[in-house]
């Protein structure tokens, strides 16, 4: 242990003067955040740097350790050299990602194609989640084929849950920084002295940065620097805890990071409820909200630090005591993750309850829709006139939940007009602004025209009725094209 608090306090040394080098020659370089006034309010340019002087800081605290201590350090990569020299190449590919998106923004599915590779790679290299056992009991279960999407879940959640608390001076910095002392310390009791090493190593790197990063911060980890600081952290969880089971493989660094981990499933969360994209800014996560709440960002910052002290002195607990320990510190955290998300409204539950209900009714309505849709393509095709055809398509429109259908169709002087209109009627509804779809309808003997749909407001209708309008728009052109208008 005392070479780890050795090898913490020599990163942190290397890591001060590091900073102040990879903020210049960012600034010099223009790899700087601009303000944005909407989710990026600092004042003028910060230089992106703290992601290459954390890691550059870590690599010279283990070269530092290999030069005072080469007995120790030979000892304790014996049997890891290949392990970490594949997670050194993860770091790489990362790495590499998070510059190009601070330089040219990458789109998400490109992010997560690279993250996706990284993940694989480390993967393949064995760091991985093999077995899943009970952490207040006995027994494991293999997983198997489960292990792989298992593993890349993992590392996509501590890539992403990083970058997205990464919003307020210090935060992502020192809840990475409360992480790797939690994972540090793990490692030391269960043994395994490389992820002790490596985890001391980043977070005395972490703490240098820190010093610059706090409130008001000179420099920023950008999304090179949050990225390879999820993706370390993620890693260096599962190398800690081979040696405890796989239980404590997933519990111990949930808890640990229990603070990202718990704001990013909440954002996922409310965007789906608010049926906004997953990678779509907003102003609710955890820090806006104690900041709408009066907090100064210092304040803000060192209250969220008190937390993840608090989750880290819970992961040591779940390490040291099983069974009845571990559920009621799981319980606990529990209760105070409900009463958080009540009394700071940063879920609203009622909206996302709401939502589900929707979408499974929705999906009954669809079905429907969709059944009868098919049986309207089947009459159509036996109707003889065009009224037949109408009326065909008459239980179609209202297994769609539509207030309202038209089909004006000209040719020459043969001009015909439908309509149709809901027997349900809400007065509320009608009145109120809805959705039209107007299609257009063409066939080869000329005849032109358009079908109008008006739909009841989204909260009742289909996202798929343009869909199904176009496929009765299709069997009318059909229809039209063997039948000349009128005959």
């Amino acid at each position: 242990m005392t070479t780890a608090v050795t090898v913490f306090l020599l990163a942190f040394v290397f890591s001060v003067p590091l900073n102040l080098l990879s903020r210049a020659v960012c600034r010099r370089f223009g790899l700087v955040d601009h303000p944005d006034e909407y989710r990026k309010l600092h004042r003028g340019a910060i230089p992106l740097s703290g992601g290459y002087a954390i890691l550059a800081g870590s690599v010279c605290a283990l070269v530092g350790m290999y030069l005072m201590h080469p007995d120790v350090a030979v000892c304790a990569l014996t049997g890891e050299a290949g392990r970490v020299t594949m997670l050194a190449l993860c770091v790489v590919i990362v790495l590499a990602m998070g510059i190009a998106d601070d330089v040219m923004d990458l789109r998400p599915r490109h992010k997560l194609l690279f993250q996706l590779i990284a993940a694989t790679i480390a993967y393949a290299s064995g760091v991985r989640i093999g077995t899943v056992t009970n952490p207040f009991g006995v027994g494991q279960l293999d997983l198997g084929l489960l292990s792989y999407p298992a593993t890349v879940f993992w590392f996509l959640a501590c890539m992403n849950a990083i970058n997205l608390i990464d919003g307020l001076d210090g935060l992502a910095g020192g809840v990475s920084l409360f992480a790797c002392v939690t994972m540090a310390l793990v490692s030391h009791l269960t043994g395994n002295q490389v992820s002790m090493y490596l985890c001391a190593c980043l977070g005395g790197a972490i703490l240098g940065f820190l010093l610059f990063n706090f409130h008001p911060a000179s420099v920023f980890l950008g999304d090179a620097g949050s990225m390879t600081l999820g993706f370390l952290i993620g890693a260096l969880s599962l190398m800690g805890s081979v040696k405890t089971g796989a239980a404590i493989a997933m519990v111990v660094p949930i808890v640990a990071l229990g603070l990202p981990a718990f704001d990013t499933a909440l954002a996922i969360a409310r965007r789906w409820a608010h049926r906004l994209p997953v990678g779509a800014g907003d102003h609710r996560h955890i820090h806006h909200v104690l900041l709408a709440r009066g907090l100064s960002p210092r304040g803000v910052v060192l209250v969220l630090y008190t937390v993840c002290l608090a989750l880290g002195g819970a992961a040591l607990l779940l390490t040291l005591g099983r069974n009845t320990v571990a559920f009621l510190v799981l319980a606990v955290m529990g209760v105070l993750a409900f009463v958080f998300i009540r009394v700071f409204s940063v879920l609203d539950l009622r909206e996302l309850r709401e939502r589900i209900l929707q979408d499974v009714a929705g999906k009954a309505n669809e079905d429907v829709a969709a059944v009868e849709v098919e049986k309207t393509l089947v009459r159509i095709d036996k109707a003889e006139k065009l009224d037949d055809v109408w009326a065909a398509m008459i239980p179609a429109f209202e297994a769609l939940n539509l207030q309202t259908a038209e089909c004006q169709l000209l040719s020459g002087t043969h001009n015909r007009t439908f309509a149709w209109t809901t027997s349900i009627q809400d007065d509320a509804e009608m009145g109120q602004d809805a959705c039209i779809l107007e299609v257009p309808v063409r066939s080869c003997h000329g005849v032109r025209g358009l079908l109008r749909l008006r739909r009841i407001p989204p909260s009742r209708g289909h996202a798929c009725a343009l869909v199904y309008a176009r496929r009765l728009r299709a069997k009318v052109q059909a229809w039209l094209d063997a039948h000349p208008l009128g005959e």
